[in-house]
């Protein structure tokens, strides 16, 4: 093409009309230009994969035949180059603990050899955050991938035309707008570079800082990658307006002006809104954290923290949900929207599912207090009036209790007119104690203060016992017993294994001292001759009965089987215990 053009010029020199002088370098030139458009569609898979490899590198699929672009050669690594490649990552990790960055690091273990990569931990939630914006990178980067042959072969057509056509200013504009495109985006990369490693430093957290606040440095990782990416659209929305600017379009002209500072005005409303938005959630979130973190590590009670594991959580969705629905409506309202309808629309709404949900709010403001007032616990033995078991589980709607035979039941709190919990606290094990009329009461009262003080010297249930027993007296007079009543003060749930292991000493004294207790019986009568005197009773003996010393066979129980029986024994309540 170089000679071509030299033969043009010198047969222009020797008589050739400027016409035919024209055209011929007009077709060179054409020439050229075909041959450069042959040469990108030549290399578009190379160059694709290149593109590609700046977000995720990956082996390139492309035809073995096609030849490499100068410096886009696959070559494998040196020994050497690889050695290097370690100590730059084993030294980006070092680097990284140094300054307390909020990047995740983490050395290699002891048994890595020396030459292997040394791969960075990486949490859940920096994964997904780090997905989320490599995604959107993904995207640009493949749309720029598909399309680059396509817009390259835009630009030079583009610059053909306008020189050909002769266009005035053209060439230079093309030219001018060329050169500032790429000194632009040079730039726009250094800046984003610079920035990043700014803003890692700035969000760097002492360690001393992160021991106290464990959750802090967590929070910062979630923000870093939100904080670069608007960054990022910061940069390269500059870069764009001075691209637009260097081909002539004015586009910083037209945010100078009234339209574009209304605009730019609109958008730092919505970013500072939303920072405020964020700034406040943030605040609730990590109030709520902190509160966890020390009852966690300051109490036992994990009941207690359970239940406020389930309540502050819904405080802070209701919190999201109130500022998320304020914030929508300042947003629409700051870029013009007339939010009167939507608020007249939404109240309507509200209305309408109220009306249709009565039941649904009433379980969950009946779940709320109850929550709120520490009226029951995971674990506490109740009765709701219509149920009653173990509770199981407390959500904002529902408790669910299991009975003494396994059946589970899902009670809406809407349907709690009384809740009755034997296991706050502390309980009491009340004993009615029944003896016959003929027993001095006053010697029996003694016999259960003996009881009540021996089971209190129990390995057992001993420790389970508050207070000493506690005697009332005579409560009644029954049918065929004096009625004495007693008490054991116990801690929850304990009241009826300390009510069976003091029934068990009471049988046993009463029976060691001749205390009768009384139990059901009849008189039988065989009525009266007419001479007033009784008729004879014939007693038959029962077939089957044992004879004289037939009992000697039968395997006696020993010590030992009672004492495993005894620890056996259960202490959850039983059908016919007050539930």
């Amino acid at each position: 093409l170089v000679v071509y053009g030299y033969l043009a010029e010198i047969a222009l020199v020797h008589g050739l009309s400027p016409g035919a002088h024209s055209a011929v370098v007009k077709i060179l030139a054409l020439t050229l230009a075909s041959m450069v458009v042959v040469m990108i569609l030549q290399n578009r898979q190379a160059v694709e994969d290149w593109i590609r490899s700046w977000v995720v590198p990956q082996a390139p699929d492309r035809d073995p035949n096609q030849q490499e672009l100068p410096g886009l050669e696959q070559t494998a690594p040196t020994d050497a180059e690889a050695q290097d490649v370690n100590q730059e990552t084993i030294g980006a990790e070092a680097g990284a603990s140094d300054t307390g960055s909020t990047e995740e690091a983490s050395s290699a273990p002891p048994s890595t050899p020396a030459n292997t990569p040394v791969q960075p931990a990486v949490t859940s939630s920096e994964r997904s955050s780090e997905s989320l914006r490599l995604r959107g990178a993904k995207l640009l980067v493949s749309w720029f991938a598909d399309l680059w042959h396509v817009l390259a072969i835009i630009y030079i057509a583009a610059i053909y035309l306008v020189w050909a056509l002769q266009v005035p200013g053209g060439f230079a504009l093309m030219a001018s707008g060329t050169v500032q495109t790429i000194v632009l985006i040079a730039i726009g990369f250094l800046l984003m570079r610079v920035t990043a490693k700014m803003i890692t430093k700035a969000f760097a957290i002492p360690d001393d800082i992160a021991e106290r606040m464990p959750g802090l440095e967590r929070r910062a990782n979630r923000y870093l990658p939100v904080i670069k990416t608007t960054a990022n659209i910061l940069i390269w929305g500059s870069v764009f307006i001075g691209v637009l600017d260097a081909w002539g379009l004015a586009a910083a002209a037209w945010l100078a002006s009234a339209g574009g500072l209304s605009l730019l005005g609109s958008l730092v409303s919505l970013v500072i809104i939303a920072a405020i938005a964020l700034g406040l959630w943030e605040l609730v979130g990590g109030a709520i954290e902190r509160k966890l973190t020390g009852l966690e590590a300051s109490t036992t009670d994990l009941e207690r923290v359970a239940r406020l594991r389930t309540l502050l959580p819904l405080v802070k969705t209701i919190f999201t949900v109130v500022l998320i629905v304020i914030v929508t409506l300042i947003v629409l309202a700051e870029i013009g929207v007339n939010i009167g309808p939507l608020l007249a629309g939404a109240g309507i709404i509200g209305v309408a599912v109220g009306f249709g949900s009565q039941k649904l709010v009433q379980d969950i403001i009946t779940g709320l207090f109850i929550l709120i007032e520490d009226q029951v616990s995971v674990g506490d033995v109740v009765d709701t009036g219509s149920h009653s078991g173990v509770v199981e589980a407390i959500n904002l709607r529902t408790i669910r209790l299991r009975d003494l035979s396994g059946t589970v039941h899902i009670v809406p709190f809407s349907d709690v007119s009384s809740i009755k919990n034997l296991t706050k606290d502390f309980a009491f094990a009340v004993m009615d104690v029944g003896v016959a009329y003929r027993e001095d009461v006053d010697e029996v009262i003694v016999l259960l203060e003996r009881c009540g003080a021996e089971l209190q010297q129990d390995e057992e249930h001993g420790p389970n016992i508050l207070e000493p027993i506690t005697i009332f007296g005579v409560n009644e007079f029954a049918d065929s017993a004096v009625i004495i009543r007693c008490r054991l003060k116990t801690k929850p749930m304990m009241q009826w294994g300390v009510k069976r292991a003091f029934n068990r000493i009471m049988k046993r004294m009463f029976d060691e001292h001749g205390i009768e207790i009384p139990f059901p019986h009849q008189t039988i009568y065989f009525g009266e001759l007419k001479d007033g005197s009784a008729p004879p009773a014939y007693v038959v003996r029962a077939k089957g009965r044992p004879a004289d010393g037939a009992g000697d066979s039968i395997e006696m129980v020993t010590e030992d089987e009672k004492q495993a029986a005894l620890a056996n024994l259960s202490n959850r309540p039983v059908d016919g215990d007050e539930v």
